[in-house]
């Protein structure tokens, strides 16, 4: 007999798909905008990226915050009020402005706000999804990171060329109001991770905390801010890996539509089908991971990603070269083929390799540490570009930034510590 629990799990991860359709169309699609802001306030590419470089800024800067809110505020209450934020803060961004309003308004506090988001968003999904469908259930989560661009870019383009670029943002403000709506799903007294039990001992000394750290002031701030992440061999291998990633999607995603206006010569039409491309190649990933991924055998599945990351970088080199339009079309489905489906897996390799009570570190210093990355990445694109004149070399940086992702990778593949070995620190693996 099927029950309403057999269905609930399902319908929790509709909504993540939702939400992930509405967070990567954002940044996915910042670059609809580029020449519009350029005519307008007569600026440079260097200018027009940092609204994409703030969003990340400010998805960086949500994991300190997020790692503080989520240990007092419940999954649905800071859902609420993250949902409510971005959607004022965007609509504010039409108003006849100086351009680094808009850089602020629509693009740091949305990052902000979506950067604080997702972990919550994830946490649902794992809490009330089996084991065994775990997989599964994140990857038809992040499918959105396919679907919302393949869906948004074209629609974005629209709504500029119908409404202008500011009515465009008013509308997309309205779309944010939709994560609001994501909340419900939630269990209202739920929270990201719970209170610490701890046991006094006759000494009143705070457990498991760092020979390093003596006063209980240290030890205060080592347990409210997770710091002990920072000793799991792992962290810095996956901080190279999901860096990698991450500045490499940004810069060929920030720069691919300018490049195909003004290299290839498409029309703005055209030009903006190429991120649905990439995203036609990340939808099919995720389902095809979804369904056998959990078939490959557990000891190589590092290593195979670590080669699709070597293939992407490749193809993405090679894409200056082309200039027909299915063909550049048919590589940046290929490019989306190989990268796409690593959001899902990422974040099973977080429930894997970290111990629970560091799933809301792992995701809150990586993306603060990752998006800093992305952040200068995608300012010294801008900057490359304006002093070459060629939109090619953003390319070749992006196939920089999937060699060191693939290099991240296998030496998550060489050594990846087990559940028994977590509590061994950097230090000692180093010695």
């Amino acid at each position: 007999m099927v029950t309403k629990n057999d269905f609930w799990p399902w319908i929790i991860v509709f909504f993540g798909l939702l939400f992930s359709m509405i967070r990567s169309t954002t940044d996915r699609c910042y670059s609809m905008f580029y020449l519009h802001w350029m005519y307008e306030y007569d600026i440079e590419y260097t200018y027009v990226s940092m609204v994409m470089g703030a969003f990340y800024v400010g998805y960086a800067a949500s994991g300190l915050l997020c790692l503080v809110l989520v240990k007092y505020w419940s999954l649905r209450q800071l859902m609420i009020a993250c949902g409510m934020l971005a959607a004022v803060s965007t609509s504010l961004a039409v108003i006849h402005l100086p351009f680094w309003c808009v850089v602020a308004l629509f693009g740091a506090i949305p990052g902000l706000c979506f950067g604080m988001q997702l972990p919550l968003v994830l946490r649902n999904v794992t809490n009330c999804v089996p084991k065994n469908r775990r997989v599964l259930a994140l990857q038809l989560v992040f499918m959105g990171y396919g679907l919302g661009p393949f869906l948004g870019c074209p629609t974005w383009q629209v709504l500029i060329s119908n409404y202008t670029w500011r009515g465009a943002i008013l509308i997309i403000s309205a779309i944010y109001l939709h994560t609001v709506a994501v909340a419900g799903t939630m269990n209202p007294n739920a929270k990201m991770i719970e209170p610490l039990k701890v046991q006094n001992s006759a000494k009143d000394k705070v457990v498991d905390a760092p020979n390093c750290c003596g006063s209980k002031t240290l030890q205060s701030i080592y347990f409210q801010f997770d710091l002990g992440f920072f000793t799991l061999p792992a962290t810095y291998i996956m901080l190279l890996f999901f860096s990698g990633f991450v500045s490499g999607v940004a810069v060929t995603v920030s720069y691919i539509v300018p490049y195909g206006i003004q290299e290839l010569g498409l029309t703005e039409v055209q030009a903006s089908f190429l991120p649905s491309a990439i995203a036609v190649g990340e939808m099919s990933a995720k389902v095809i991971v979804g369904m056998f991924f959990h078939k490959i055998k557990e000891s190589r599945r590092k290593l195979l990603v670590s080669v699709e990351f070597l293939i992407a970088a490749v193809l993405l080199a090679i894409l200056s070269s082309l200039r027909g339009y299915i063909s550049v079309m048919i590589l940046c489905v290929g490019i989306g083929l190989l990268e796409g489906a690593t959001d899902g897996i990422l974040v099973n390799y977080f429930v894997e390799i970290f111990p629970e009570k560091y799933f809301a570190a792992a995701n809150s210093y990586l993306n603060l540490i990752g998006f800093l990355i992305v952040s200068v990445a995608n300012l010294l694109a801008g900057i490359t570009v304006d002093q070459t004149g060629k939109l090619s070399n953003v390319l070749y940086l992006g196939a920089s930034m999937y060699v060191a992702a693939s290099v991240g990778m296998f030496l998550l593949h060489i050594r990846c510590p087990t559940k028994k070995q977590q509590n061994v620190t950097f230090s000692q693996l180093s010695e």
